[in-house]
């Protein structure tokens, strides 16, 4: 999955669970202008955001990213 699909996933998952988006910026801790950066960084082909912030980000919604080995 690309970064640009997880702002995505991140941007609707953050409408249908939160009434306002200040409400889930308080939860991830990012204020208005740094959560506008992370999206706008996400979106880029090359974005180079950490897993640990994708990680943040997604907490508050109720999901995770792992990285699994698949056997094969």
């Amino acid at each position: 999955m690309d970064t640009k699909k997880i702002a995505d996933f991140i941007e609707f998952q953050q409408r249908l669970q939160f009434d306002k988006k200040s409400n889930y910026m308080e939860q991830t801790g990012f204020g208005k202008q740094r959560y506008a950066e992370i999206i706008k960084k996400l979106n880029k082909k090359d974005s180079r955001i950490s897993f640990n912030l994708i990680n943040k980000m997604l907490q508050p919604l109720g999901y995770k990213l792992d990285i699994v080995k698949i056997w094969t």
